[in-house]
């Protein structure tokens, strides 16, 4: 594996941007409460901006959810630059029949005319996400992918319209796409972009989650670090070109960028998502962009020939691409100084997640035993009421010895600790049954003489969960922040590698 390649630094102002601009923006999105883990800026190829979170940090991979389908999508590309596929080719026709496990009398007959195109473009003929509809039984209740292809839960779905003729932002038609790529290159999706795309880029570690067979998602699951998005946006701004190396098509980067098919205005939506879809990409009210739930982004803007990468955990993605527009567009083109560029490169460096402090009162002495409050009936206050971790998250043993307290949590899924202190995050790794992991850090103490709080971030991803216990009663909870996508089971989260 190639190593990571950065890019060149420059200071805002050298390259006609306004650091106060930023600086405000960074500003604003903490007031708003977006949760930002990352923020990148590169303008004409060099790295203006650059801060992390903490204890978000560089050189972590952080869960993209809907930014993998930008991989996914570029993956397809480099096909049909070779030559291997073609937009018009017909998705069931590019899959071995020995896939298709589904009785084909059984399949609606519109199935056989998507395409390539279709898919890219989320016009498969679905009226909404299908991906609930036909994946029902896709996972075990222990976050083990079922042994089921997922191609034959996907078949079962009927379309709506004809292909083309309508757009829906869906799921399986990325999946789909994924097992085009895995089969017509002999290779899986990453294992195909690595010496193609990851390698050329300097892009480093990247992991995915996949389905019981191996297979990547495709419309999610990709782990990268943040240079990973900046690196994508850049070679789409540059039409395809990597410092001098032709990586995509400019036909191909042409295509993608702009409005496929049936719009998808919908005047309920998002200003920002109200613009059209491309191939894996949102247009947008400026320049078009890659996007993941809970915030993550990678945007071009070519008329400002800047590109920005950013990782979050908020609900409110629209807020952040307001923020945006409003601080850091008018900021491009307007001089700056080097006062400015300085008091903004203190300002990423600092930067911490607003989480606050528990203490400041000492840990009761030796060993205390809590069950589930939820099986009891009581009630201990959890991080978020419609993120409560699984019933079967039922057992919790602290244990306090020199300053430090180590939790440890029994589940069907497993057991597990944490290791906790006021002062730091600690980290300690998950192992879950069937084989897929997950680091978290801990930080935490007591907040009464009865109360021990331990706030814990699923550092790989955009999500942080709560331990709460309660002495008196002798009861704990667990509860999400934001609950993932992939549902309350921690072990849903976890990239099995």
């Amino acid at each position: 594996m190639t190593h990571a390649i950065a890019f060149p630094t420059a200071p805002p102002s050298s390259v006609g941007v306004d650091a106060a601009g930023i600086h405000r923006f960074v500003d604003a999105t903490e007031r708003a409460g977006c949760d930002l883990h990352s923020l990148m800026i590169a303008r004409e190829g060099k790295l203006i901006a650059q801060g992390h979170w903490s204890p978000y940090t560089a050189d972590r991979v952080h869960l993209l959810y809907s930014c993998s389908k930008m991989f996914t999508a570029t993956a397809v590309g480099l096909l049909v630059d070779a030559g291997e596929l073609d937009l018009r080719d017909r998705v069931l026709e590019k899959l071995p029949w020995w896939l298709l496990k589904t009785d084909r009398s059984r399949i609606d007959p519109a199935w056989f005319d998507v395409t390539i195109a279709h898919c890219l473009s989320m016009t498969v003929g679905h009226d909404d996400d299908a991906w609930r509809r036909g994946t029902e039984g896709a996972f075990a209740a222990d976050g083990k992918p079922a042994d089921v292809d997922w191609i034959d839960l996907i078949l079962r779905t009927r379309l709506d319209h004809e292909p083309g003729s309508t757009f829906a932002y869906n799921q399986v038609a990325t999946y789909l796409l994924s097992r085009v790529v895995a089969h017509v290159s002999g290779e899986g999706l990453l294992p195909y972009l690595r010496p193609r795309l990851l390698d050329p880029l300097g892009i480093g570690r990247v992991i995915t989650q996949t389905d019981a067979a191996g297979n990547a998602l495709g419309f999610t699951g990709i782990h990268a670090a943040t240079d990973a998005l900046l690196k994508l946006a850049q070679l789409y701004l540059d039409e395809g070109v990597w410092r001098g190396d032709r990586i995509l098509s400019a036909d191909w980067v042409r295509r993608a960028r702009v409005p496929f098919g049936p719009s998808n205005r919908d005047p309920q939506a998002d200003p920002d998502w109200d613009q059209g879809y491309g191939f894996g990409l949102w247009c947008a009210r400026h320049g078009y962009r890659g996007d993941g739930a809970f915030g993550q982004f990678a945007i071009v803007l070519p008329q400002q020939r800047t590109v920005v990468a950013m990782t979050a955990e908020t609900v409110d993605m629209q807020r952040i691409l307001d923020l945006l527009w409003e601080h850091v567009l008018p900021a491009i083109d307007r001089p700056g100084d080097p006062e400015a560029d300085a008091t903004l490169a203190d300002r990423l460096s600092t930067l911490t997640l607003d989480i606050d402090e528990v203490g400041p009162f000492d840990a009761p002495a030796g060993e205390h035993r809590w069950v589930r409050a939820e099986l009891i009936g009581a009630q201990v206050d959890p991080y978020s009421g419609a993120g409560r971790f699984p019933e079967h998250w039922s057992d919790a043993t602290v244990s306090v010895a020199d300053g430090r307290t180590t939790v440890a949590l029994e589940a069907r899924v497993g057991a597990f600790e944490l290791t906790v202190t006021a002062a730091t995050w600690t980290q300690t790794t998950w192992t879950f049954p069937h084989g897929a992991s997950m680091p978290v850090l801990a930080r935490g103490g007591w907040q009464t003489p009865t109360r021990f709080v331990a706030d814990v971030i699923a550092i790989e991803s955009p999500h942080r969960f709560r331990f709460v216990a309660d002495a008196e009663t002798g009861t704990f909870d667990l509860g999400w922040r934001l609950p993932p996508l992939t549902g309350t089971e921690p072990a849903l989260l976890a990239p099995r590698t």
